[in-house]
C-alpha cells in the first residue's frame, strides 16, 4: 500500500489473514524497489502474528493508552 503525506511517500506492507488485514510494517519510501531488509522484517512479524494467533489459549488484544485497564485485573 502506498501513502503520500505532504511531500513524503510511505509504503505499508500488509497481508490478509482470514477476514483480517494485518499491517506489518511501514517505512518512508526513498527508492524504487522495496529493500529486502524491509520485506524480511514484515515476514518475521507475520510469522509472529500467526504463532500468537494459533496459540492456546489465545489471549485477545489488550487496549492501549491511558484508558486501558491495568494488566493486574
Amino acid at each position: 500500500m502506498r501513502i503520500r503525506f505532504a511531500n513524503t511517500r510511505y509504503r505499508i506492507l500488509y497481508r490478509r489473514s482470514g477476514s483480517l488485514i494485518v499491517l506489518l510494517h511501514a517505512f518512508e519510501k526513498n527508492i524504487g524497489a522495496v529493500p529486502a531488509s524491509e520485506k524480511a522484517l514484515a515476514k518475521r512479524r507475520m510469522t509472529d502474528f500467526k504463532r500468537r494467533m494459533d496459540a492456546e489459549p489465545r489471549t485477545p488484544p489488550r487496549a492501549a493508552g491511558k484508558d486501558a485497564p491495568s494488566r493486574r485485573s
